[in-house]
């Protein structure tokens, strides 16, 4: 599903476009995570998590790498994967027990 719907959108729109809503929709999704009562609701959350995360992280990969010139579009871009994965690595690390 979610390669069929992000391929269909970003097919008709561009990154900015697709950006302007999906980042509001992926800030919804995660609120929502805080309303299930019982485990099996989740399931009905999950999904507006992985549609909307599908639209905003390669759509911001794509304004990352057009930012740059031709000649630092690899720096940039190489930047950027660093501070994704420290963003991913370092609040695991940082948990409050």
């Amino acid at each position: 599903m979610q390669g069929t719907v992000v391929r269909g959108v970003a097919n008709r729109f561009g990154p900015v476009q697709i950006l302007r809503y999906s980042v509001f929709g992926l800030g919804i999704a995660l609120w929502l995570f805080l309303l299930p009562r019982e485990s099996w609701q989740l399931y009905l959350v999950v999904p507006f998590m992985a549609l909307f995360q599908g639209l905003t992280s390669p759509n911001s990969t794509a304004l990352v790498s057009q930012s740059g010139s031709e000649q630092s579009q690899g720096r940039t871009l190489g930047i950027n994967q660093s501070v994704l994965s420290a963003a991913f690595v370092f609040p695991p690390s940082l948990r409050l027990t």
